[in-house]
């Protein structure tokens, strides 16, 4: 849950400042759709780093500056191994990097991996230039054009060279796209149970998610495909349920799809009617001790009492009380299905 947060926080700061990053300009390459946004570091402080180890900022003056391109603010390695820098940007679709490399021992390059929960990391090729000029640095610049789908971290890894403080960081940017839909779900059983009293209603339920497999705020649209033949079983498209009653046949099967409007995503679903289980309390088609607990909490309760509509699943011989009866039957149940 926090690397959800991370990243929607991450979205919220980024989408905000890409209006104005576009407007005053910058080295990253114009964006491909209107839609996405530009994001860029240039390496002055840690501050928009989701994590880091093993680096600082690296500060000179304008003229010492000289050998890294007039770029007076870096990252630079302060430990002998190790060094690495993780950024949140959630829904990336493109990355670009300049480092600068000392001439004077032999280049090794920047390594890449990306990641969708900050947790699980994929190295990626990301090709990289390279050009030198007399008293300079090796200026290195890094490109990722096309990035897949489902990544919101970058991690950039510092090579292993003998000398701790080459190479240097010096920016960091990238394009990113907006949440969009790309897979839906429903979320129902794929039984329905027929109730023992009146009617029972489910309510469909649903959830969208986008390319980083996080939950969007799309409206569902819903049909439900009932077969001429099936008895009892009806869908009331303003409350958006099914409605089951005792008379539908244990066994009897109907479809459920869902879809989001303007996508051409779209799911399905098959449910099977299956008979209530007497002492099933919480009316998952099995006695356990959940139902037990129930029926000795509410011990001695009787017909008409607040909350009794509910409750009165636990009475299994139909006398409008919970006792004895009841427990012991439940109890039996559960020994019964221990002994299989």
């Amino acid at each position: 849950m926090k690397k959800l947060i991370c990243l929607l926080t991450a979205f919220l700061i980024i989408f905000a400042s890409s209006t104005a990053f576009a407007a005053d300009g910058g080295d990253a390459e114009p964006s491909d759709s209107p839609s996405d946004g530009v994001w860029s570091s240039d390496c002055s402080d840690l501050g928009d780093a989701y994590s880091y180890s093993g680096i600082e900022v690296y500060k000179q003056s304008p003229s010492d500056a000289e050998i890294f391109y007039g770029d007076t603010e870096t990252l630079q390695r302060n430990v002998s191994s190790g060094g690495e820098v993780v950024y949140a940007i959630p829904y990336i679709t493109s990355l670009h990097a300049v480092a600068y490399h000392w001439s004077g021992e032999e280049f090794e390059p920047f390594k890449f991996e990306f990641s969708g929960d900050g947790e699980t990391w994929t190295s990626a090729e990301v090709e990289y230039t390279s050009e030198s000029e007399e008293g300079k640095w090796t200026r290195a610049v890094y490109d990722a054009p096309q990035i897949d789908e489902g990544y919101g971290f970058v991690k950039i890894i510092w090579p292993q060279n003998p000398t701790y403080w080459t190479p240097v960081l010096g920016e960091v940017s990238a394009q990113f796209d907006e949440p969009s839909p790309r897979s839906i779900e429903i979320k129902n059983e794929s039984y329905m149970t027929i109730p023992r009293f009146d009617m029972a209603e489910y309510a469909l339920e649903g959830a969208v998610y986008d390319q980083l497999g996080l939950e969007l705020p799309a409206e569902i649209s819903w049909r439900v495909e009932l077969g001429e033949e099936l008895s009892g079983v009806s869908y009331d498209e303003k409350k958006n349920s099914v409605i089951i009653d005792g008379g539908a046949s244990p066994g009897a099967k109907f479809n459920i799809f869902a879809s989001v409007e303007g996508t051409e995503l779209e799911t399905s679903l098959e449910v099977t009617l299956e008979n209530f289980v007497y002492g099933d309390f919480n009316n998952d088609l099995k006695v356990d001790e959940t139902d037990l607990n129930g029926a000795l909490e509410n011990y001695l309760k009787e017909g008409g009492c607040e909350g009794w509509d509910t409750i009165r699943y636990l009475d299994i011989n139909g006398d409008e009380v919970i006792n004895i009866i009841d427990i012991a039957y439940i109890a039996k149940q559960i020994q019964s299905q221990e002994e299989k």
